[in-house]
């Protein structure tokens, strides 16, 4: 990401969790494939994460699977509650129209193993109130058409390829940030 464009994504960040508490960025949703990108293709899992939450003591967010459009749904629900001044206890279920939800702890591993996942939460904090200390996060699961989610064995094979549970597997998804490396430049040279 160039310094232009971080600058304008730090001025929309900031600007957005002034006047709505949090900010939420999308990743792999057809403009980026990894955290901090600035184009690609749309990943098969894309996902979301808030920045925000925590200038109100309170978790950030993670969201996997869905369209930006319910996620972001999905946060300001938890938002509204936590304005409200009622919390969205871990394990509690929850309706979000027809959409269940419930929010799980994740492992600080998940984060640990690539601060680049949240790149522009770090972006965000870097400059402000928080420095660079690691947030804690929770993810948002979702449930299938009966209310299953992702940690019940029961629940729709479909949902549970959609989001994978952070707090079974806080290594794996999504996967670190590697930079690119132009195959050409490393092809071996013929031999003589």
């Amino acid at each position: 990401m160039s310094k232009q464009t971080t600058s304008a994504a730090q001025r929309r960040i900031a600007a957005s969790v002034a006047s709505h508490g949090f900010a939420i960025m999308a990743v792999g949703y057809g403009q980026c494939l990894e955290p901090g990108c600035c184009g690609g293709q749309r990943s098969r899992q894309p996902w979301a994460y808030s920045i925000g939450f925590v200038e109100r003591g309170q978790p950030e967010l993670v969201m996997l699977g869905l369209d930006s459009l319910s996620a972001h749904d999905a946060m300001s629900w938890v938002s509204d509650r936590s304005n409200m001044g009622f919390a969205v206890p871990v394990n509690a279920i929850d309706p979000l129209d027809d959409l269940g939800l419930k929010l799980v702890d994740v492992p600080f591993d998940w984060l640990a193993m690539d601060p680049g996942r949240m790149a522009l939460w770090f972006i965000h904090y870097n400059s402000g109130p928080f420095s660079t200390e690691a947030p804690s996060v929770r993810q948002i699961l979702w449930a299938d058409s009966v209310g299953r989610f992702p940690d019940d064995p029961r629940c729709d094979p479909k949902v549970v390829a959609a989001q994978p549970v952070l707090s079974v597997d806080p290594i794996s998804y999504p996967k670190p940030y590697k930079p690119y490396v132009n195959p050409a430049r490393h092809r071996k040279k013929p031999r003589r």
